[in-house]
């Protein structure tokens, strides 16, 4: 699967699976760049794994909330055939 291809997104859409999150806590969290972690989150978007949570107008721009549009159960059941459960890659993270 195309949009889980890259291993920063099956760490966007584990964070996702787990939260509802935007671009710039994710990037803090991955210690990566906003630029990078919003192009990956686009992605996830057009091949639907993720949706619009939320809009939050911040510091004169606005902030984009995300969550994982797959079940729980089926976001896991893919984590899994990626080898890429949310437990595995916090604990490889820290």
């Amino acid at each position: 699967m195309y949009a889980l291809s890259k291993k920063v997104r099956v760490e966007i859409f584990t964070i996702l699976c787990g939260r509802i999150a935007s671009p710039k806590e994710i990037a803090d969290e991955l210690h990566q760049g906003l630029s990078r972690i919003s192009y990956h989150v686009t992605i996830l978007k057009e091949c639907r794994l993720i949706v619009l949570d939320n809009k939050e107008p911040r510091r004169g721009a606005v902030e984009h909330f995300y969550r994982a549009e797959s079940t729980l159960t089926q976001a896991e059941a893919l984590l899994d055939l990626l080898g890429a459960s949310g437990r595995t890659s916090a604990k490889k993270r820290r």
